[in-house]
Order: C-alpha cells, then sequence, then structure tokens
C-alpha cells in the first residue's frame, strides 16, 4: 500500500498510507488519505492524526482537518485500513488549482508533520 503513498514512524507507530482520489477533485468533494498502522513500539499506543490541504500559491494558509484518534493497538499489532478525511474543497478554488496535503500527527501535545505532498490533487471542473 505505500507505493507512491506514505511510510512514517510515529512515536513508536509506523504509518502506511495512500492518497484518496489522487488526481482530478472538484469543489465540495473531501480529498483524504487510507492507511493501516503498526505498534512497533513496547507499549500501547494510539495516534491522533490530521489531514490538512492548502491550495500551491504564495502565501497560501493550510485548511486545518480535524484530528481522529486511531484505535489503540497493543505492540506488534497492525491495524485494520482506516481513512483519514481532510476539509471539503472549497467552491473559489479554480479549475487546474495544484493542492498541497500533508499528515499531521499529535505526540506529547505537540503536532509534527509525518508526510507531505506537492501537486497531491488538482482542482477539476464542477
Amino acid at each position: 500500500m505505500a507505493a507512491g503513498g506514505l511510510v512514517a514512524l510515529v512515536g513508536g507507530a509506523v504509518l502506511l498510507g495512500r492518497v484518496l482520489s489522487a488526481g482530478k477533485i472538484k469543489p465540495g468533494q473531501t480529498p483524504g488519505l487510507r492507511f493501516t498502522w503498526r505498534n512497533e513500539g513496547t507499549n500501547e499506543f494510539r495516534p491522533q492524526l490530521r489531514f490538512d490541504i492548502r491550495e500551491e500559491a504564495p502565501l497560501a494558509g493550510w485548511k486545518d482537518g480535524g484530528y481522529i484518534t486511531a484505535p489503540a493497538l497493543l505492540p506488534e499489532e497492525t491495524s485494520e485500513e482506516l481513512i483519514i478525511k481532510g476539509q471539503s474543497i472549497p467552491s473559489d478554488w479554480t479549475k487546474g488549482t495544484t493542492i498541497e496535503a500533508k499528515l499531521v500527527a499529535r505526540i506529547d501535545g505537540k503536532d509534527a508533520i509525518v508526510w507531505q505532498r506537492a501537486k497531491a490533487f488538482t482542482v477539476a471542473e464542477l
């Protein structure tokens, strides 16, 4: 599943994932990331994750998705496939706009980018 996607180490967990709907996406649609994770630590672990998007334009700000808390796993366990979604593509983003995406993990109260991709999506016509 990690081909062309993400492989990241987050506080003792290995995340494996790929972008949903990579390519064209219309205003109003919601981009996301499909992933599994494996607890490589020595204690039970439950990551908090957020999927963010932004226009690839000078000074464009991130549109933060909401955090999800993945199911807790014991050491050496692997999760079922999970889906995390960001915010919907705004209606004022024009056709041809490229979109950057990132996955953020909250560990001990601090946010860390664990995956980021330029040109993850392109806005298509409605």
